[in-house]
């Protein structure tokens, strides 16, 4: 729910509509977006759909559609994607993922079936694959209909911030050097990945490391002995190969993580050099049948040192980047784009105070920092050489099945895997006014309201009347008593258990200008 408030005349950001050019010509815009992958789409998305006016640019002529992009949808994302209003497309094309197998060296295998994922509180209680071209084929056609454009082939060269905004200088193909454009903004967001021009023009930090592993990876039609649908991942002592499932029969996302060795590392590689290596890993026997897009690259755990930098903000891999262990990377940039979309929104539109905008790096930041960190010990688990990691490998597969029977285990790790379990319990805009579950920073639990009159329908109305006639609300909310939850644009509770006093004063310090 979207709750607006009165603002004063004397509000600081609001000052920003005097800005020369801003609305004025085809120049002047209120967001520029670098990067037109999922994240910097799903951003333009949210932001057109707030009615502002909005320039993406992405410096690759085409999209790609090749080498060791991402693949899972996670049922959070799945969530954003009903708001999006592509939900169900993007499931009716994406291959379903049915369980998760851990296979050892020695060929046993562990299998926990994803029906666990359906005691999650979720209305797509799934983990599916869905290769990423397609998912910005949505994305895009979501921007184009509420009237953006992606321009592809223009690079951002340069720019400089000011107090009331950002220029930036673009330069389109054939365009000599020297002869950029010069374009004017409110603000700029990066979402221009690992080596963000934006993100070093604004001399922000990329803390982290590279990894010394090497990885490989192809989109494969591949006939084994293995189940067809299965996610499986198989350590050995020359490696760790991963199996996604795509859409279509036998074809997967077949990923290699091998340790540094003098190996070439150009970005392509032939087939020959990818089944050698695919035959050191599996331990099963296979038949390769087709090999497409085989490239190899570097893996990175790193995160900025801020996402924000004035009237600069940074999202998706611009902001962080991490192993592809649980495939979050992708899921993590279009969750950063749905928490930054709402607060840009409503501060450039006079309907909240700048400071609301500082809570994009208190909330995203912190769940980047948690997601590097967890994804690096697994992925050093999975790797290591040492002979202790070597034993522990051969009984994952024992280990993890037995852990998938416990409950709190299921809940846990499914709750990550989902991205579920994402809270802001330590922003600004969380306010907790009396104990009980669900809490302030929680994702909002689905409920449905009744309205009292059928035939209420004045427009003009901030609030219609509703009534919880079985009281099922009030389950879902834990309450008893009168009080008051505020729901942020996103789905997050801001205030729990609010009096209408405490509501009223919590709306007026989140929505009010000064």
């Amino acid at each position: 729910m979207l709750l607006k408030a009165s603002h004063s005349k004397g509000c600081r950001v609001c000052e920003h509509s005097k800005m020369p050019g801003v609305n004025a010509d085809n120049k002047g815009v209120d967001v520029l977006i670098v990067g037109a992958g999922p994240t910097g789409l799903s951003l333009a998305g949210e932001l057109l759909r707030f009615g502002l006016s909005v320039r993406l640019i992405d410096q690759a002529a085409t999209q790609p559609l090749d080498h060791s992009r991402a693949l899972g949808i996670h049922a959070r994302t799945l969530e954003i994607f009903e708001q999006f209003g592509f939900a169900d497309e993007a499931l009716q094309a994406a291959a379903d993922v049915s369980a998760i197998n851990m296979c050892s060296s020695r060929g046993s295998r562990g299998k926990v079936p994803l029906t666990v994922l359906k005691q999650l509180d979720t209305p797509f209680p799934k983990f599916v694959g869905l290769p990423q071209h397609q998912t910005e084929a949505f994305l895009a056609q979501r921007v184009e209909s509420l009237g953006g454009k992606i321009e592809r082939g223009v690079a951002l060269t340069s720019y400089t911030q000011d107090n009331s905004g950002v220029t930036a200088r673009v330069r389109a193909p054939g365009v000599a050097e020297g002869k950029e454009e010069a374009v004017r903004a409110r603000w700029i967001v990066g979402c221009d990945g690992m080596r963000s021009p934006v993100r070093q023009g604004a001399g922000i930090k990329y803390v982290g490391a590279t990894y010394r592993e090497l990885c490989m990876v192809g989109d494969v039609t591949i006939d084994w002995e293995l189940p067809s649908g299965g996610l499986y991942v198989m350590p050995s002592k020359n490696g760790v190969a991963a199996a996604f499932p795509e859409p279509g029969e036998h074809n997967y996302r077949l990923v290699m993580v091998v340790p540094n060795e003098d190996i070439a590392t150009e970005r392509w590689i032939d087939q020959d050099t990818y089944e050698a290596y695919l035959k050191r890993m599996l331990p099963y026997p296979f038949m390769l049948k087709e090999a497409r897009f085989l490239s190899r690259y570097r893996l990175h755990h790193k995160c900025a040192s801020a996402f924000r930098s004035g009237r600069v903000f940074l999202a998706g891999d611009a902001a962080h980047v991490h192993s592809p262990v649980g495939g979050q990377g992708m899921n993590t940039g279009i969750q950063d784009a749905f928490n930054l979309g709402w607060k840009l929104a409503m501060v450039t539109r006079r309907e909240a105070p700048d400071w609301v905008l500082d809570t994009y790096e208190e909330e995203r930041r912190r769940v980047a920092l948690k997601l590097v960190n967890v994804t690096d010990s697994y992925f050093g688990t999975m790797t290591s050489r040492g002979w202790l990691f070597s034993m522990f490998r051969e009984v994952w597969p024992e280990i993890m099945t037995f852990l998938m029977r416990l409950p709190p285990f299921q809940r846990r790790f499914m709750g990550f895997l989902s991205q579920l379990r994402v809270r802001y319990l330590h922003s600004a805009l969380t306010t907790e006014c009396a104990p009980g579950s669900p809490t302030a920073g929680y994702r909002a639990p689905d409920v449905t309201l009744h309205c009292s009159y059928p035939n209420y329908m004045d427009p003009k109305a901030a609030v219609a009347p509703c009534a919880d006639v079985d009281g099922a609300v009030h389950s879902r909310y834990g309450v008893g008593e009168p009080c008051a939850f505020l729901i942020r644009p996103d789905g997050y509770i801001g205030v729990a258990r609010a009096p209408a006093g405490v509501l009223t004063e919590q709306v007026e310090r989140r929505f009010t200008c000064e």
